[in-house]
């Protein structure tokens, strides 16, 4: 099978799955949503976003890396670094669950979230180690030739954990206790499941021949890669989340709750676009690590055309479907429809500039995305700030896209500068029309 039709074929699994898991997660908000109102959801929300954040910041950038150092090591046989890498990677996710715990001790949640998230916090750093533990895990799993498994744990077996705890909490709990025991529930099953991402990962790393022990040169060379990754992240991946809480005091529980819905269908569509790079990066990777050029930048230019078509027909079918779908939740969420089919035009964007974050981390340039980052940040909050109040949702809709294409096209031109590698859709309709002359 061609590489196309790889990425195609793995893709198209990997988004089944994806709809199973978001149909399930739809299910379960629009269960709490009809159960215990939209204010509850909009709290749900708030401590959802919160896990998130922490589940990134906790292993300081290295499950973003893990990846790329993994298929060096075993391209190279390195087994000793890599296992090296990975006992690093945990005992920081460790030293930073424990950092978390004092913060509750000296009051610092209560102070920054109020005592509505402070009640939950031992369950929202529980839960975030958790998810810490599996993403490198799952890093490592991507590398092993292995993407399905890598990211069940997140699309598939987290929302059949959030189901459960609220069907549990829902019938054996009163009201008022709810929220706290499906969060206890919740991070009870994600730790457990951690375990066995962690089990699966050291048997994993543990086949990769060679006893080699890392350099601390090799050892500083992570946390060049990786340090930048722990803000890059946060925004990339976890936009919607950091928006939310910037949100938190300018929309009410229950816009704030319409809003997260809307963020969740973007994170699905932007799900299914990033599967293609999923499937892409150890092929990307290995290139770059032979230094075949070349090799290099047409997986970069395919991966770029799959990902653009798939993020032009997922906003077609978001655009259509919106309004049935939010209503699912209740007739007070029919507003968000307008503004979701807003927000996930700012999907096509990202695709059309691809990912030059991760061109600039390869070629040695991993603090090169901050000042792009950056200015993503201020302009989202200052959208939100001069947008969201007299707007509502379309504000903070518009703001959001504002602020994914500032920051899109800054870090594109940062990576054409600094590499010569250009990152968009452009090298692969170019390349696109040639073949379409020789044809014609």
């Amino acid at each position: 099978m061609s590489f196309a039709g790889k990425l195609f074929s793995r893709s198209v699994i990997i988004v089944g799955l994806r709809l199973f898991s978001a149909g399930l997660m739809f299910a379960t908000q629009a269960y709490i949503a009809r159960r215990l109102g939209s204010d509850k959801l909009g709290q749900f929300t708030e401590v959802t976003a919160i896990i998130n954040i922490l589940s990134v910041v906790t292993p300081l950038g290295f499950q973003v890396v893990a990846t790329y150092f993994a298929v060096e090591y075993v391209t190279r046989a390195q087994g000793g670094v890599l296992r090296r890498f990975l006992t690093q990677s945990y005992l920081q996710i460790v030293a930073m669950f424990a950092v978390l715990l004092v913060a509750d001790m000296i009051g610092l949640p209560l102070a920054v979230f109020g005592g509505s998230i402070a009640a939950h916090w031992f369950s929202i750093c529980l839960m975030a180690f958790a998810l810490a533990l599996v993403y490198v895990s799952g890093s490592v799993l991507v590398a092993a030739r292995r993407p399905i498994l890598a990211i069940i744990g997140d699309i598939l077996i987290r929302p059949l954990i959030v189901a459960g705890a609220v069907a549990i909490a829902l019938v054996a709990m009163q009201p008022e206790g709810v929220l706290a025991g499906m969060f206890r529930i919740m991070s009870a099953a994600f730790f457990a499941v951690a375990l066995v991402y962690v089990a699966a990962a050291i048997v994993c790393a543990r086949r990769v021949p060679g006893e080699e022990s890392a350099s601390a040169e090799e050892r500083r060379r992570w946390w060049r890669f990786a340090a930048p990754w722990v803000v890059i992240a946060v925004v990339s991946d976890n936009f919607f989340d950091l928006d939310i809480l910037l949100l938190a005091d300018l929309l009410s529980y229950s816009e704030l709750a319409v809003f997260g819905v809307m963020a969740r269908v973007f994170a699905l569509a932007a799900f299914g676009v990033g599967a293609v790079y999923t499937i892409a990066l150890p092929d990307v990777f290995e290139a770059e690590v032979r230094s075949d050029r070349s090799g290099f930048e047409a997986n970069i230019s395919r991966a770029n055309m799959v990902a653009t078509a798939l993020a032009c027909a997922l906003l077609a079918g978001i655009a259509a479907t919106a309004p049935v779908l939010l209503a699912i939740f209740g007739p007070e969420f029919v507003a968000g429809a307008g503004p979701l089919t807003l927000l996930c035009g700012a999907l096509v964007v990202r695709s059309v500039f691809g990912p030059s974050a991760l061109v600039l981390s390869l070629r040695d340039r991993p603090y090169a995305p901050l000042p792009s980052v950056a200015l993503g940040v201020i302009s989202l909050a200052l959208g939100n700030l001069l947008l969201a109040p007299p707007f509502g949702l379309y504000g903070a809709a518009l703001s959001a896209v504002i602020a994914i294409s500032i920051w899109s096209v800054a870090m594109w031109l940062t990576a054409l500068r600094l590499t010569g590698v250009d990152t968009s859709i452009l090298p692969g309709l170019v390349s696109a029309l040639r073949r379409s002359r020789l044809v014609f």
